[in-house]
């Protein structure tokens, strides 16, 4: 099993980052589990909703609820996860639209 860190999941969803082959490549021929900190996942989705979408947030968790990726603490809050985030993100694209 290998953990994996915020850099290497953002490097591996943002195709326009210099390290993304290199570690796409490296996922790509392990083998084994991947396993991401939960500790992590809110500097993750700050970084992929500010500087990518929510879009890619949401693949991103999709691939953890598929079992693409392991949860230090589980996956069972996930759909949960992705239902608030995608309520959330669409309430705040309404509210900074307003005048």
């Amino acid at each position: 099993m290998i953990t994996l860190d915020t850099s290497a999941i953002f490097a591996l969803l943002f195709r326009g980052d210099p390290t993304h082959d290199r570690v796409r490549a490296a996922l790509v021929a392990e083998r084994g589990q991947f396993l991401f900190p939960v500790s992590a996942l809110g500097e993750l989705a700050y970084l992929v909703e500010s500087r990518l979408s929510g879009a890619a947030l949401d693949a991103f968790l999709g691939d953890v609820e598929i079992g693409n990726y392991r949860m230090d603490c589980g996956e069972a809050d996930i759909p949960r996860i992705r239902h608030l985030v995608r309520r959330y993100a669409i309430s705040h694209s309404v509210l900074s639209m307003r005048p």
